[in-house]
């Protein structure tokens, strides 16, 4: 069987300010696709970190997903959140600068 790890991004949940109800959503839908979570574990948003977690997961997985840093900051002109599921899975175009706001023309088509 295939095994699947989950990377939980972000300071907020190893300082306790946040709770990760994202790895139990998705250790559910997992289940139910029949490749449940192996392992979750919580990462900082530190690049040089965010690299080493990832090569480990992909040295004992075959899946490995990762959240966080997914944040809506004010209204303007990008993608609503009420579309994050339609577009989970796309490539950017380009690489993007921080903080610049994702919108249709910045992704691959489907």
């Amino acid at each position: 069987m295939t095994r699947a790890e989950l990377l939980s991004i972000g300071a907020e949940l190893l300082l306790g300010e946040t709770v990760d109800t994202n790895a139990a959503f998705l250790g559910r839908e997992m289940a139910q696709l029949g490749l449940p979570l192996g392992s979750v574990r919580m990462v900082p948003d530190d690049r040089l970190t965010l690299r080493e977690a990832f090569a480990d997961a992909r040295g004992r997985a075959g899946v490995v997903l990762a959240t966080g840093d997914l944040t809506v900051k004010k209204p303007g002109g990008g993608i609503a959140p009420s579309r994050l599921e339609e577009l989970v899975g796309r490539r950017l175009r380009a690489r993007l600068a921080a903080d610049q706001t994702v919108r249709d023309e910045d992704l691959e088509p489907a």
